[in-house]
Parts: structure tokens; sequence; C-alpha cells
């Protein structure tokens, strides 16, 4: 859920701001260090190490290749005794950062931060405890469970899904049957509640292309529920017993914020009604981390968009994830969403055409706000070359812009939104509205400029949120909207927030493109 109405009207609110802060060192199955509260004030029964500084690097965006920067945060801690402190906040461990104010009760606290321990430096009695910011959880699971047996890569989300972990038919297939029977069941994993959540093995007969069957249940060594029908892509083919392997994989099916919110989730055990993979498929994060409300929005204005389909994927994972990370920032780009960091919680942001908004904010920033401009750039520096268009492809169709030849040097072929291996249903609705967010990040490179503004309201952006500006302190721009009227409510996208609550201002980055 995002931050309460009363939060933000704190955080609208002019005059002095005085946030009271609680340092929350969590602690669960697999996690490094021990449960541990510290406040800023007293009343709160908490020891009170916490300082008067709150820095928040904001994570960063880079548009185009939509590669994102973990963010940071460095916490004042004052103290004689720094020991408690590093024997509970192990490197590793996840903390959640707490804001509220004077009078407050802890219950209506907000969360400003969550990320894990890097350091804890400095000199007596000032140190900083450091901390990676929330999406930098997602680099490994944290219920790595027993080591009595050595399994490489538990590090890593479907560390199961391996070319170890197979077995073989014990009977002939037919395209027509419905069962398989294997020589030891034990080594494929389904998710729980079998019947809205099926499982999934991948089948090589060494003849024929490897295809994948679903299945919603195991009775002994045979798995139920079989599909008779071809899927995700795939061609069943009779075949024999024991020189067919039969490999265990991961059956990732539904819409986006399912199957974000069951990855994130599973592991955790029953704090989650999203914790159904099995527990070498997901991350284990509580669910109190991430933002459901927030997914399912963003979904929602997809699925509109698309003229009100169901919106569902569907995906197998056949071989080991070896860079948990890099698989989870790449199957959601492809559907043009990244994974980020929001009100203190996980959730995913949409990409966006800010001359033409999935979801607006709702925010202005004038020169009100403005304390200064800190930079201006005619080209993003992140942005490589200028693309000759936009491809999304889906199972059997692609759509993409218009060729046009380049502006700017150098020069690329295309950027390529590759969904042939998880969109098989409404395909043509699914590609055209990913095309609609994101067909003007490539033929167009964009402008960008950095502001540090007074007060924290611009605090409850995130990543990819689009915002107007209207400034006279920026001046005229590079592209074709703001070289003849500079920025006057023109649309942005937000790249970069890095919030300062004592100092009470905000520091962002925003980006400007032409229309397609």
């Amino acid at each position: 859920m995002t931050w309460t109405g009363d939060f933000q009207d704190k955080l609208n609110a002019t005059g002095p701001f005085e946030p009271i802060i609680i340092l929350h060192v969590m602690k669960w199955a697999g996690t490094p260090g021990r449960e541990f509260k510290a406040a800023s004030h007293p009343g709160y029964n908490y020891p009170e190490i916490i300082g008067p500084s709150v820095a928040l690097t904001g994570s960063s965006i880079s548009p185009t290749s939509w590669t994102f920067t973990h963010g940071t945060c460095s916490l004042d801690i004052i103290t004689d005794d720094i020991s408690q402190l590093t024997e509970y906040a192990k490197r590793g461990a996840i903390c959640q950062i707490l804001m509220g104010f004077t009078e407050w009760d802890e219950a209506d606290f907000q969360p400003i931060f969550v990320g894990k321990v890097q350091n804890i430096r400095g000199r007596n009695p000032n140190y900083s405890l450091d901390l990676w910011s929330g999406t930098s959880l997602l680099s490994t699971r944290l219920n790595v469970g027993s080591f009595s047996v050595f399994s490489a890569n538990r590090q890593n989300i479907f560390y199961n899904v391996k070319s170890s972990q197979r077995t073989t038919l014990t009977s002939a297939y037919s395209t027509s049957d419905n069962t398989l029977d294997v020589a030891d069941a034990s080594k494929l994993e389904m998710p729980s509640a079998s019947s809205t959540y099926p499982g999934v093995v991948y089948v090589d007969n060494g003849s024929d292309d490897p295809f994948y069957l679903t299945y919603t249940g195991k009775s002994s060594n045979q798995l139920t529920g079989v599909t008779t029908s071809d899927i995700l892509g795939t061609t069943r083919a009779a075949s024999g017993t024991s020189s067919t392997k039969v490999y265990n994989a991961a059956y990732l099916a539904g819409n986006p914020f399912e199957i974000l919110l069951r990855i994130l989730t599973s592991g955790s055990g029953p704090s989650s009604p999203y914790d159904v993979y099995p527990d070498s498929f997901g991350y284990g994060l509580p669910y109190s981390l991430t933002d459901p409300a927030d997914m399912f929005n963003v979904f929602a204005a997809m699925a509109s968009a698309a003229g009100g389909i169901t919106y569902q994927l569907a995906y197998a994972q056949s071989v080991e994830v070896g860079d948990s990370w890099a698989w989870v920032r790449e199957f959601f780009r492809d559907i043009g969403l990244v994974v980020v960091q929001r009100h203190g919680r996980l959730t995913y942001r949409p990409i966006q055409d800010p001359n033409n908004p999935l979801l607006e904010s709702g925010i202005s920033i004038t020169d009100h706000d403005i304390m200064e401009v800190l930079d201006f750039g005619a080209y993003h520096p992140d942005t490589p070359a200028e693309y000759q268009r936009v491809r999304v492809a889906v199972s059997g169709i692609s759509v993409s812009t218009t060729m046009r030849p380049p502006e700017t040097a150098p020069m690329a072929d295309q950027i390529l939104f590759d969904n042939t291996d998880k969109v098989f249903a409404s395909g043509t609705a699914i590609a055209n509205e990913i095309k609609s967010r994101v067909q003007c990040w490539g033929p167009n490179v964009p402008e960008y400029v950095t502001l540090r503004c007074a007060g924290v309201r611009l605090a409850v952006l995130a990543p990819l949120d689009i915002v107007k500006v209207s400034s006279s302190l920026i001046g005229k721009g590079r592209i074709d909207q703001t070289k003849v009227q500079g920025y006057q409510d023109q649309a942005c996208m937000v790249l970069r927030v890095s919030p300062d609550f004592y100092l009470g201002q905000v520091e962002l980055t925003v980006a400007a493109i032409d229309p397609f």
C-alpha cells in the first residue's frame, strides 16, 4: 500500500519539518543479523542512537536501455558503543527505515526506505549505517535453507531448475495421454494450489524438439492432469521410456502483478497469499515489503489500455538462473515494466511516453519549488545511440515503429522488446499496448535536467513517474518542444528521486522527449 493520506499531508505541509526516525533491523529465516530497533527521539522504548541525518540517494533508471542502479541510504548513528548495532545489523541484514512525527504512534509511521546493510563506518561517537536500496534484495534469495547438502547457486531463484534435476519416463508417452509415468517424481517441483497454478516439465526424447507439458498433480511417480494440448510454442511428440529425459521446470502463468508477487514472496511462509511457488523458485521476502495495490493499479491500467483484455502471460523457465536480479529485470523490462522501490516498498512502474502517459502522477513542478537547476544535458549520457525503430514481438506477431533516418550519431538498428516466450494470447493487443508506451524511447534521444527542490512533497515520486515542469530557470532545451517554448508545462519522466527529509529538500532528475 502507498503512504497514508496523513503522512502525505505532512510531506505537503509548509513550515518546520521535524521527522522522527525508527530503524528496524528485520529478521526471518535465512537472513543475517538479529531483530533490533532504534529511534531518533525518546518515547518509543528503543535506544536513541539515530542522528539528525537520513541521506537517500535514489535509485536511478537509464532511458532506452532501462538498466537500473540501486539507490543507497546513509543513516547517522550517534553512540559511544557501536558493538550492539554491529551485532544486530550484520552485513546483508534487511532494514526498514520508518518515519513519523511528534505524538504519532509507532503504528502510524510509514516506511521511507527498505534495504540491506552494506557497512557501518565512522569513528566514536559518530557513525554511519550504509544501506543498499530494496531492489538490491533481489540480487539473492534470502531463505537459502540448510547447507548440509551442497547445492550450487542456491542463492539464485529457480536454483532447482537445472540439468541435474531430472528423471526419465518409465512408460511410453502418447500425445493423447493425460498422465506421465516417471522414475522419480520427487525431482519435479510444482506450485501449491495445483488446479490454479500447474507445474511444468521439459521433455526431451532425443529425436524430436524438446517440449513442455503442464500437470496439475502427482500420484506416487505419476504426473496427473497432464495437458493434451501443445503449449508455450512447443510441439508434443510420442516418446519412449528410459531414453526420454524429463526435466524440472518453473511455470509462471498469470498477469504481471501476480507473477512478480509470487516470485518475491514464495518461500516466505504463510505471511503471503502469493507464496505458491516452491521455495526454490522465489526470494522469500515478507509480503509487507511489497506494494500489491500499486502493482495491481499499474496492471489494471495496462489491461484497460489494451482493450480490457485479461493480459495473461505464460512462461516456462527451463534452465538455471545465474543472476537473479538480471533475470527479473529483463523479464519485466520486455513487457515495459521496471521493478523499483516506491514509498519504501517493492513494486514495478511502467515505462511511459510522457506525452501520452499510462498513469498520471498529478504533480506539477514550478519555480516555486525549484531552489536550483543543478544540471542540464541536451543528450542523456546513458542513451548510447539513436535507433531506427522500436519493435515489440510476441508469439507469432511483431509490431514496430516506422523506420526513419536518425538525426544524431551514433545510430543503431532497433530496440527489441521480445515477448515471444511469454505472450501467447491476445498478442496483438498486448504488443500494441507495450509499443504505445515505449515507442518514443529509441528513435528519439531525450534531454534531461537535474533539479534541487524545496520541501519534501516530491518524495512521493518514483522512477518512471510522469510530472509536468514549468520553469524560467531552466531555459530553452534541445528537443522540438523545449527549444520553442522552454519548460512550460513540459511532460517529463522521472529518472531519479533523492529526498533529504532533515534538510527538507528533494533532488530529482527528469527526462523530456518528443512524441514519436
